[in-house]
């Protein structure tokens, strides 16, 4: 029996409060052959119990401490006997490697090396001191301890790493009163090994060695945000070959849906960032396939079919489960049974609107909302400036074409609200200069130096357009001058 002190219990008070143990469905059983540990022998109390439907022995582990759960005939006794959990790390049959022991409720939980020895009984060797930030409580049927992985670590077995174990009463100096799974005391420790025990931190389904190794963040569940655990998606390969491996591409097949939607995902994970590419399916019934860019094999991709890549088929949508909807005739990326849905009805117009872009440009964006795709949309970011004026210039340069911009020239001001003057009358009208205020033009002209538009300038001030060029007026204004000197 350990040597209580004052200090122990503090410790134990003190993590309490920092530290909740894990919630009862939290605990991981530990497996032997496939089924719950459980103890044949009906040794003395404090006896290990144990049943096909509740095992002896579960375990946690989190960033801080890992917890062990022994189901104990009368937990409340354990105090007359040491309760302990013996760790296997190199997979050694021979040898355990680490022993963790509570010393009953309230009290303290040490961990112990073996000198290396066969059998049931090594020498173990105590390597915590005090055992600073342990605990041990009573959850009847349960006895529940717990221990810093850091003691853990010290004690010769990283928690990070695949380990194996048992649980058995009795002295952590002397003689075993009762082993799980042994009728008696001549096993080997091979013979009573649970499955490996790994620690998930993020709960991903990857170890923390695992996703290490693969170069995945251990401590986020979904690396790329998409809605996947990172376990769900391959962390070697790269399908779109866009220098992402899949578990960190949101979008692993480059078809423009998100992998979460494409598998019917409605809520993100735990892992999930929130400003990340998650968005939820709205028809989680139906599903396409995130490793291949065209699902139903028809020839458009899904991000094609599926418009505004919300797993629904909505108006203007072809389905990328359905290849008999794909066909497209003048190969403009609209299918052919939308154009046929077009004002003209004809498949094969290049410029179904007439506007002057081709059907290829306009596409079925919806850019103003107005539920007209572009390609049949005579303004089709619905700013008041036709499509057949603003053309397929890319003022800005990001990419959209004028007419699909709502701000053409990407100075923070819509071009329906700048509209066509031209404030510092540079021959550019205001929508399309992204310098509105590089001059000025009249006493009204805004202040140049501010953007705030209701900042007028001085009353009475002359301005560089309005009243001509500056050399204008002031030659005669000098002249005056020369003359009245005279």
């Amino acid at each position: 029996m350990f040597i209580r002190s004052f200090l122990p219990l503090l410790t134990a008070l003190m993590v309490s409060q920092a530290h909740a143990f894990p919630a009862d469905d939290q605990w991981v059983e530990v497996l032997r052959l496939g089924v719950p540990m459980a103890d044949p022998s009906g040794d003395p109390a404090p006896d290990i119990v144990g049943s096909s439907s509740d095992g002896a022995l579960a375990w946690f582990a989190d960033a801080s401490v890992v917890s062990f759960r022994v189901r104990l005939d009368d937990p409340t006794t354990a105090s007359a006997g040491v309760v302990g959990v013996v760790l296997n790390r190199d997979g050694d049959g021979a040898t355990y490697d680490v022993l963790l022991v509570a010393d009953g409720p309230g009290n303290e939980v040490a961990a112990y090396t073996a000198d290396g020895a066969a059998g049931l009984q090594p020498t173990w060797t105590r390597v915590d001191g005090e055992a600073a930030g342990v605990r041990v409580r009573v959850a009847a049927p349960y006895l529940d301890f717990e221990i810093s992985r850091s003691i853990v670590e010290t004690a010769g077995w990283a928690s990070d790493e695949a380990g194996f174990g048992t649980v058995m009463t009795g002295s952590a100096v002397g003689t075993w009163t009762d082993v799980l799974g042994c009728a008696d005391l001549a096993c080997a420790p091979a013979d009573l090994y649970s499955v490996a025990m790994v620690v998930d931190t993020d709960s991903d389904g990857l170890t923390t060695p695992q996703e290490l190794y693969l170069g995945l963040p251990p401590t986020d569940a979904d690396a790329d945000d998409d809605g996947l655990l990172d376990s769900q998606e391959s962390a070697v390969d790269d399908l779109d070959e866009d220098g992402l491996v899949d578990a960190r591409d949101c979008d692993s097949d480059g078809d423009g849906i998100v992998d979460g939607v494409e598998l019917g995902v409605t809520e993100p994970t735990s892992g999930t960032a929130e400003n990340g590419c998650f968005s939820p399916d709205q028809d989680p019934g139906t599903t396409t396939d995130p490793a291949v860019g065209d699902t139903d094999g028809g020839g458009l991709l899904d991000g094609v079919e599926d418009v505004n890549r919300n797993g629904a088929v909505d108006a203007w949508e072809t389905d990328p489960n359905d290849r008999t909807d794909d066909a497209d005739v003048d190969g403009d990326g609209i299918a052919d049974v939308l154009e046929a849905q077009g004002d003209d009805g004809v498949i094969d117009d290049l410029d179904s609107d007439g506007d002057g872009l081709v059907d290829a440009v306009e596409w079925l964006w919806d850019i103003d909302e107005d539920g007209i795709p572009a390609f049949q949309d005579a303004d089709s970011d619905g700013d008041g400036f036709p499509d057949s004026e603003e053309g397929a210039a890319d003022t800005d340069a990001d990419g959209w074409v004028d007419a699909l911009d709502l701000d053409s020239d990407a100075d923070g001001r819509a071009d329906a609200d700048e509209g066509r003057g031209d404030l510092d009358c540079d021959g550019i009208e205001n929508r399309l200069d992204g310098d509105d205020f590089d001059g000025y033009c009249d006493s009204a002209e805004v202040d140049p130096n501010f953007e705030d538009e209701n900042i007028e300038r001085p009353a009475g001030e002359l301005g560089r357009c309005a009243h001509g060029s500056p050399s204008l007026w002031l030659a005669p204004l000098a002249l005056l001058l020369v003359r009245r000197k005279r």
